[in-house]
């Protein structure tokens, strides 16, 4: 994969640039959940979640960027950020993490 230089907005703390390319990408009604792989093999996570306010008039419409950085490759820790939404669950399959409960 070709590496690119990525900057990302994150919400009250500076935003994110490294070199690295996208693993995966979900998206639903405005909202974007992005699993990155930076050149230093550290994973960046990172969300665009739109909540809409259909109660007030106007409409009122709430974006909130956050992300964090994994220094190895560990799903829990990938899991843990991004939870277990629908819109999660269509990124981990974009990018083949088994986040499902075994059950004997």
């Amino acid at each position: 994969m070709q590496e690119l230089e990525i900057k990302l907005t994150v919400d009250d703390e500076p935003d994110f640039c490294f070199r690295g390319y996208l693993i995966a990408q979900a998206e639903n009604d405005g909202s974007i959940f992005s699993l990155y792989k930076t050149e230093s093999n550290k994973y960046v996570c990172h969300k665009i979640v739109r909540k809409t306010f259909r109660e007030y008039r106007p409409v009122k419409i709430e974006i909130k960027h956050s992300a964090c950085v994994i220094k190895e490759a560990n799903k829990g820790s990938i899991i843990e950020f991004f939870g277990f939404c629908s819109l999660a669950k269509k990124l981990y399959d974009g990018a083949n993490i088994d986040a499902t409960r075994k059950i004997e």
